[in-house]
């Protein structure tokens, strides 16, 4: 697995994190058969940590993995 372009690899300001988020989640947004709520993609909604928001978003890529042949088993 490579590294996105562009990032930054030691964010030290909210601008840097709230970029590196929104190059990871334009990744994501374009993944066909991942569930595209707006709130799961939304970089304010993960920076500010709201209840879940987080914990949904890996519980999509586990099951869009579970799909595609590949992933972790659930413990």
């Amino acid at each position: 697995a490579g590294v996105l372009a562009g990032i930054n690899r030691v964010p030290k300001t909210l601008a840097s994190c709230r970029h590196n988020l929104k190059k990871a989640l334009d990744v994501l947004r374009n993944l066909k058969g991942l569930r595209h709520e707006t709130r799961l993609f939304s970089e304010e909604s993960l920076l500010a940590a709201e209840d879940g928001v987080a914990l949904e978003l890996l519980e999509d890529l586990m099951r869009y993995s579970k799909k595609k042949g590949g992933g972790v088993k659930a413990s």
